[in-house]
């Protein structure tokens, strides 16, 4: 008994700290900050109706419900179902609905509808794909505080995740370069431009070997930041409504 204890402390002590304080803390926190980001998102979204924070709201819904699983799957073991929640929320939806939130607040509405209808028909077949793909035990038995291989998810899957990934960091940053062009917010579009690219690249800095605990600080920084440039570029929402209901009625 004694021999076996010293060997299991002696693995253990040659765990990374960073590791081992990453593979559920960290997410955990992620997962709080994304869905309290996508609830003010989704309150101001009903306040006043608009598609892009509808989207985003979805996005961060998304991005938490993928931390939260994360940080099961760290906790107590990667399953199945875990691991599909993971995968499809996190790694191929809320990159995706960001990039259409993007779409709706700087393209014309019917590049939007486009650009909405191809997002969503591509949501449900990767919801399809993933839901319905084989998982390879094996490789899922991989998975430990770092999350299993991609490969562990069998079938086409991957396509999708490729497909709504490089359109949604494309859109975004598409709307932060033509804001920045017009000088609108730059210290917020730069945070938010930041952020998302810390964000959309964590799929694959998710496979770094002992810096793992560190990538995943990395991203809770990048959705800090995407947080903090939105809550700067709302700061003066209330002096341009305030100037908007200070305007008489059919003045030009």
């Amino acid at each position: 008994m004694a021999s076996s204890a010293t060997r299991i402390l002696s693995g253990v002590s040659h765990v990374p700290l960073a590791i081992a304080f990453g593979g559920t803390s960290i997410p955990v926190v992620t997962a709080l900050i994304a869905a309290a980001f996508a609830a003010r998102l989704g309150g101001g979204a009903l306040a006043h109706p608009a598609a892009h924070r509808a989207c985003w709201a979805l996005g961060f819904a998304c991005f938490a419900a993928g931390a939260a699983a994360e940080a099961y799957g760290a906790s107590y073991g990667w399953s199945p179902v875990t691991f599909r929640i993971y995968y499809l929320a996190g790694g191929v939806l809320a990159v995706g609905m960001l990039g259409l939130g993007a779409t709706w607040l700087h393209a014309r509405r019917d590049v939007a509808l486009f650009a909405s209808g191809a997002v969503l028909a591509t949501s449900v077949a990767a919801a399809v794909a993933v839901l319905t793909a084989d998982v390879d035990a094996a490789k899922l038995a991989e998975g430990g505080l770092r999350p299993p291989p991609n490969s562990a998810l069998t079938g086409l899957a991957f396509l999708f995740a490729i497909a709504l990934n490089s359109f949604g960091t494309i859109a975004v940053l598409g709307g932060i370069a033509r804001s920045l062009r017009r000088r609108q917010r730059v210290v917020a579009n730069l945070l938010v431009g930041a952020g998302v690219l810390v964000v959309a690249s964590s799929g694959t800095l998710t496979r770094l070997g002992d810096a793992y605990g560190v990538v995943l600080g990395a991203q809770l920084v990048g959705l800090v930041m995407i947080y903090a440039g939105f809550e700067l570029a709302s700061q003066r929402a209330p002096a341009r409504r305030a100037a908007a209901h200070s305007t008489p009625v059919g003045a030009g």
